[in-house]
């Protein structure tokens, strides 16, 4: 379906689920086909953009020259008529603030060690230039290896006269936003991201904002960010409050920078380092024994690969590049994945790259040298009936436009429409697999550009067959049984102390109701909307505003040899810690 809606991405990436959705943009994960590496793809449309394209191209701009240990990662920009593409790292252990909705609220400890890859992150974009103007738990990923990773940088600002430069416009999200930001006055961006640190830090010890708009009475919460007042729990120890009081400080001059953050006591305690805030990664990085993986796989020499990688497009030859660079961090480098990419590719690649092919001179052969590997094949420029081919192709050519277009035709490869086709005299590329599995290539004859019966009518069997895949839709897994999660890190699955799907279904349904949140349910997924009006009135439901919609999955998980009922999680729109209360609420039959 995907390759159907995306052609820009057919043949270089496989599309899978859905695993995000903005107010203009989806994320799908996806699988680069040439590494076989998992990314998330970032899409918008252009047509929904409209004035916020600026934004999406500062946050392009912003990640191709950042590269940080704990900033994700962009691969690749496609920039189509109606589609922008991102091409970025993908993090499979969720957001931020799905860990903190699991765990309610995080042990000292483990909220420092959190805090200080955050803290690095932002204190590395303040020493580049940029402030972030919008920090928040759904804003920060968690990867395999539980490392944290920012991401959204459209809010992004890099002041031309540097971060100590004033800002104007108010932008981010309400319950992080700093006093100044309501006030309208001029801010700097770095201060007021010290403000949104502080918030989080709060998220992460306390399980909840200090500041939210749980009160009824209108404009309370700005009110409560501007006098700077909050509550301070009474588990939170002397230090905690100590950094908490400097971020949350009302009046910007005297809160602390974040390269002070970097040794306070408390993000200090405990490891005895402060934070480094430095990448330990090289920006745009030089690696050749990558490079020449990649200028193997597309028969260039190391000079060519690199005068190609070193223009930075962040194309898809970037992309292959980056990843295999990744995957050689993580030990796992090897060859590129041939079978999965089709020759046409190839040759699609390196015309859009610019490069001249490789001229191709015979060689000599050596002493002792197995000249069976160097034999001349009816492919080969050496072998007389590739010679006699394109004298009888010269022969017959005329200056007419109809055998200019005849030429044209006959270097498609596959099933010719005109009978009399006849074969291109450009050398067929021959993957390496078939390369080798016969060694006398030299008995066999030239191929004609006509296509078999039996291969005909086998490519036409394939796609019909692909043509009903499509047409006829297929019925999602979990429609009369609950899915099976084989997953290790269930970032966003609460277990149950049950053994019955069905009847967590139904006691969801039934705390749902009794909240007064409109539900629908499919199978085993239940999803929820919560309306700013009153959802009991019926017609007015769609005119009513959607403060939040969630979605709630009945499954089975896989623990020592049985199954398990849980409870899997999703927050598709609207406020997070409102979410956060109404999952605490519903999910009171669950136990750890």
């Amino acid at each position: 379906m995907g390759r159907l809606k995306y052609p820009e991405l057919r043949s270089m990436y496989k599309l899978e689920r859905k695993i995000g959705e903005g107010g203009f943009a989806k994320v799908r994960l996806a699988t680069h086909l040439l590494t076989g590496e998992r990314v998330a793809i970032k899409i918008m449309e252009k047509a929904v953009l409209g004035k916020d394209l600026s934004r999406v191209l500062s946050e392009v701009e912003a990640l191709k020259s950042l590269t940080h240990q704990h900033i994700t990662q962009v691969y690749e920009v496609i920039n189509s008529e109606d589609y922008i593409f991102i091409i970025m790292e993908y993090c499979s252990g969720g957001e931020l603030f799905d860990y903190i909705v699991n765990n309610k609220r995080l042990s000292e400890a483990e909220a420092r060690s959190f805090f200080r890859q955050i803290l690095s992150a932002v204190a590395f974009l303040h020493t580049n230039g940029y402030a972030h103007r919008d920090l928040k738990p759904e804003n920060i990923l968690l990867d395999n290896d539980h490392n944290l990773k920012l991401i959204d940088f459209g809010l992004c600002a890099k002041p031309v006269g540097g971060i100590t430069t004033c800002l104007d416009t108010a932008c981010g999200s309400l319950n992080y936003a700093a006093p100044e930001l309501l006030l309208g006055v001029k801010y700097l961006g770095s201060k007021a991201d010290v403000w949104s640190l502080g918030v989080l830090l709060y998220a992460l010890l306390c399980g909840a904002l200090p500041f939210d708009d749980s009160g009824t009475v209108p404009g309370e919460l700005q009110k409560k960010i501007i006098m700077g007042s909050y509550n301070e729990p009474e588990y939170l120890s002397a230090l905690s409050r100590q950094i908490l009081g400097a971020m949350l400080q009302k009046d910007p001059r005297y809160r602390p920078t974040t390269v002070d953050l970097l040794n306070h006591k408390w993000v200090t305690m405990e490891c005895f380092d402060p934070v480094t805030y430095a990448s330990i990664y090289k920006h745009h990085e030089k690696d050749d024994q990558v490079l020449k993986v990649l200028a193997d796989y597309y028969d260039l020499s190391l000079e060519e690969a690199w005068i190609r990688l070193s223009s930075w497009a962040y194309d898809y030859f970037t992309a292959s590049y980056l990843l295999l660079l990744n995957k050689k961090r993580r030990g796992q480098l090897g060859s590129l994945n041939c079978v999965r990419t089709p020759i046409r590719l190839r040759a699609r690649l390196r015309m859009a790259h610019s490069l001249p092919p490789r001229a191709q001179t015979p060689r000599v052969l050596r002493a002792g040298e197995n000249d069976i590997e160097n034999c001349s094949t009816p492919l080969s420029p050496s072998h007389h009936s590739y010679s006699q081919m394109v004298e009888n192709l010269q022969d017959s050519q005329t200056n007419t436009d109809d055998d200019v277009l005849r030429l044209k035709n006959s270097r498609k490869r596959g099933h010719d429409a005109d009978s009399d086709g006849f074969a291109s005299p450009v050398p067929t590329p021959v993957s390496k697999r078939r390369r080798t599995s016969n060694i006398n290539s030299e008995n066999r004859t030239p191929t004609s550009g006509t296509s078999s019966p039996g291969k005909f009518l086998h490519s036409v069997e394939r796609k019909f067959s692909r043509m009903k895949n499509i047409l006829t839709p297929r019925r999602k897994a979990g429609a009369d049984s609950p899915a099976v999660l084989h997953v290790k890190d269930m970032h966003d699955v609460s277990v149950t102390s049950s053994d019955d799907p069905k009847q967590v279904l139904d006691d969801l349904t039934s705390a749902l109701s009794s909240c007064s949140i409109l539900c629908k349910s499919r199978g085993f997924t239940i999803r929820g909307k919560v309306f700013v009006d009153d959802a009991s009135k019926v017609a007015e439901k769609k005119k009513a505003n959607c403060k939040l919609m969630f979605e709630l999955q009945v499954c089975l998980i896989k623990r020592g040899g049985q199954n398990v009922v849980g409870i899997k999680r999703k927050r598709l729109k609207g406020d997070t810690f409102y979410y956060k209360k109404i999952c605490e609420q519903i999910l009171q039959l669950t136990v750890k």
